[in-house]
């Protein structure tokens, strides 16, 4: 018989309004009175010694480990998340989390797709047999739509090419209540996809998008929940990031990063795009000018939420070794409306922390955001052992700022992803997660955050 462990969650509660702070600005810090830490433990399990010489060492067994997150229109909270053993690994969907933390946990039954084709230079050459664990699904994004189906995107059919280029496949799949898939499909883009975003479209289509490789563009899809065809595809951005949320009825507003400078000057900025349902690709749009200035960085991250007149976009680029503080850029969040037009951009306070001696600087890692039922944005970064909530007004930008520490299992100094979730009574939650390394034990946590005092 299977063991499954008990596994503890750390949360917090902010028992003070948020909202009720003051204006502040980047030299002023509110730390709110009240608050109370409910819940602080790790989830690290089934520790063993530590290694000795001459035996063989077993790591111990981590979980929880957040790879994927979605909130249903009934504001239940979905995780995918990976579960491990000692000798082995597996996908799996925690579903209604608040409530049932890993109490309702479903495997899921990935197969992966054979390829029409061969896809590995030797077999297509030589005609060798494909190698069955290239096709094992790599899965990171997921999506609970609106008729409560469940959909995992990632990448399968890892192969390399000539020259040792390497190649995948984008993958996409439907599972049903148990964690099966309806059915299962990859998609060739040429170059190296990974399904990082899934938005449900009004007619119960899917459009998702994937980075596809260096320098190469986004690649954005609609695929029919039917059977996974494609209904249409295009390619847009440079590959290095994309994030969509559904607008309208049947529009979307695409974020990416674009090349704007020139052959002399290198230069990226945030670009913003309409797509209509039907594929329809309007004007693009640079909400943030010169976020990068160097070719072969690659660290920026984006973040999308729709409000009911556009959407409110994140944007942070990372230079963690960069020796020249001029080139520290602080996150921002920018408001644009149903076009994709500008309408405001605030720098987001506390982003970023220069390391003393010229030795670089430390950023918050992929800060969150999410739209509040007043329509304001919320927004939320880790940053030294602290999270730093930012709340933005609607019309203006004004912010306001709280920030609390990182529960315990998290040691302060190394990053941690968040996600935030709005429920429609207003009720707010963030989530944090840090995989499991050489630096440290894994660590993932759920957390209330009130709109309102307690």
């Amino acid at each position: 018989m299977r063991h499954h462990p008990t596994l503890s969650l750390a949360a917090t509660a902010l028992t003070v309004s948020l909202w009720a702070l003051p204006v502040i600005g980047e030299e002023h810090q509110v730390a709110p009175s009240g608050l109370q830490v409910i819940w602080s433990t790790p989830i690290t399990l089934e520790t063993v010694p530590p290694p000795e010489v001459g035996k063989p060492y077993i790591r111990p067994r981590e979980n929880g480990i957040s790879l994927g997150q979605s909130v249903d229109r009934n504001g239940r909270i979905t995780f995918l998340a990976r579960w491990s053993d000692f000798s082995s690994s597996a996908n799996v969907l925690l579903e209604d989390f608040e409530r049932n933390g890993f109490q309702k946990m479903t495997q899921i039954q990935l197969k992966g797709t054979q390829a029409d084709s061969p896809s590995t230079l030797l077999a297509r050459v030589f005609g060798t047999k494909e190698n069955a664990y290239s096709r094992i699904p790599s899965i990171g994004s997921m999506t609970v739509d609106n008729q409560n189906r469940t959909w995992v995107g990632g990448a399968t059919d890892y192969h390399m090419g000539i020259a040792s280029d390497q190649h995948s496949r984008a993958y996409l799949a439907q599972l049903d209540g148990a964690g099966t898939p309806v059915w299962e499909k990859s998609y060739e883009t040429g170059n190296v996809p990974f399904v990082v975003s899934i938005t449900p479209a009004s007619n119960g289509n899917v459009l998702v998008a994937a980075n596809d490789g260096w320098f190469q563009p986004s690649w954005l899809a609609m695929i029919a929940a039917s059977d996974g065809t494609i209904v249409w595809e295009q390619h847009i951005g440079n590959g290095k990031g994309i994030v969509v949320a559904r607008a309208a009825e049947d529009a979307f507003l695409v974020a990416n990063f674009e090349a704007t400078g020139t052959d002399r000057v290198y230069e990226e900025g945030v670009a913003v795009q309409k797509v209509t349902a039907d594929g329809k690709v309007g004007p693009s749009t640079i909400v943030r000018p010169s976020i990068n200035t160097q070719k072969g960085a690659s660290y920026g991250s984006l973040s999308i939420s729709p409000t009911n007149d556009g959407a409110y976009i994140v944007s942070s680029w990372e230079v963690p070794f960069e020796q020249n503080p001029a080139l520290f850029k602080p996150a921002e969040i920018a408001k644009v409306d149903m076009e994709g037009r500008l309408l405001w951009r605030v720098t987001i306070p506390m982003s970023f922390v220069a390391n003393a001696d010229r030795a670089g600087a430390t950023f918050c890692n992929q800060p969150a955001v999410v739209t509040l039922p007043n329509g304001d944005a919320l927004v939320a970064c880790a940053l030294k052992g602290k999270i730093y909530a930012h709340a933005f007004n609607l019309l203006t930008g004004d912010q306001k700022q709280a920030s609390f520490p990182v529960p315990s299992c998290n040691d302060g100094e190394h990053p941690v992803a968040l996600s935030l979730f709005v429920r429609p009574n207003g009720q707010v939650l963030v989530s944090g997660t840090r995989p499991g390394g050489n630096v440290g034990p894994g660590c993932s946590w759920l957390a209330h955050l009130p709109s309102s005092g307690a």
